[in-house]
């Protein structure tokens, strides 16, 4: 589906109020002047034309027609409106025992900021916001052939209720898409699977190899606009990437599993397990714990 977008167009009358507009520039001006760039303008309509003042200002979609949200001003066309909060002007009006209040004129204090980047993806126009933190893993290590040191004597030998752990540490990385107009098969048949092919984060500019990226559960919620309906989408992938294997060909992550070494600098490493003795070091003789898919048909390219 292509996506027609169009500028703003105002369809009702209303005014700018004195001491508006307010700005605010931050310290991050650099290498953009208006990257930390903010702005409050209040305006007044008549109170039946507010709703659809308030949707020609944050832009909306209507069909293929997708209608772009106010600009701030010619020089920072990047800064648009972004949120709006309304209060009702002048005497309220109506009967004495009417339920609800009646007023003549609304001010609309309408925010511009810089929103998150617009991609056309998933039948419509998104936003991709993206997060990452640090999760761990908890591994246990086998004790069996070593001894513990007690007292300058290391000749005690450990038994199989002794369990030393090492924390491995992952990447959580969460990738929220926002107004899509369908949810991608891919939302709820990936959880549980790895990615077959390398993935590439816009956002940090990171690529994560085949086998690393583990796909969990889902979050959707339904949004319903003025015109239509959508979907944001919030996806959460677990990466664990341990190095590349001797050979370089492979990435040691989530088919691959800890051990421990007598021979390394590290007391553990990261190893295939094998169907069979002397299996071949390939797919046929790999035993799969995490199947593999593309993940590319839930990302935005």
């Amino acid at each position: 589906m292509i996506i027609r977008t169009i500028p703003c167009r105002f369809t009702v009358d209303f005014e700018e109020l004195d001491g508006s507009p307010t700005e605010q520039i931050t310290s991050d001006l650099t290498p953009a002047f208006f990257t930390g760039t903010s702005a409050t303008r209040v305006f007044r309509c008549a109170s039946g034309d507010r709703m659809r003042l308030a949707r020609e200002f944050l832009g909306y979609r209507s069909g293929v027609i997708y209608r772009l949200p106010h600009s701030y001003s010619d020089i920072a066309n990047i800064v648009v409106a972004t949120s709006i909060a309304m209060k009702p002007f002048g005497k309220m009006s109506g009967q004495r025992d009417n339920k609800f209040a009646n007023y003549p004129k609304t001010d609309l204090t309408v925010t511009y900021t810089i929103p998150p980047e617009i991609v056309e993806a998933f039948g419509s126009l998104v936003t991709v916001t993206e997060t990452m933190r640090e999760a761990s893993e908890f591994v246990t290590c086998s004790t069996k052939g070593l001894y513990w040191y007690v007292d300058g004597v290391n000749n005690e030998p450990t038994d199989e209720f002794d369990a030393p752990g090492v924390v491995n540490h992952l990447l959580e990385w969460t990738y929220e898409i926002r107004r899509s107009q369908y949810i991608p098969n891919g939302v709820w048949g990936h959880p549980g699977k790895v990615n077959e092919f390398a993935i590439y984060s816009r956002t940090f500019g990171k690529t994560f190899q085949p086998d690393t990226v583990l796909c969990c559960s889902p979050e959707v919620t339904q949004e319903k606009s003025f015109s239509d309906t959508s979907y944001n989408i919030r996806l959460r992938f677990l990466v664990k990437d341990n190095g590349l294997t001797a050979s370089g060909d492979y990435a040691l992550g989530w088919n691959h599993f800890p051990r421990r070494s007598d021979t390394t600098d590290t007391d553990v490493v990261y190893e295939r397990i094998v169907r069979a003795k002397d299996a071949p070091d390939t797919s046929a003789g790999w035993k799969i714990f995490y199947p593999r898919e593309d993940f590319r048909d839930i990302l935005v390219p």
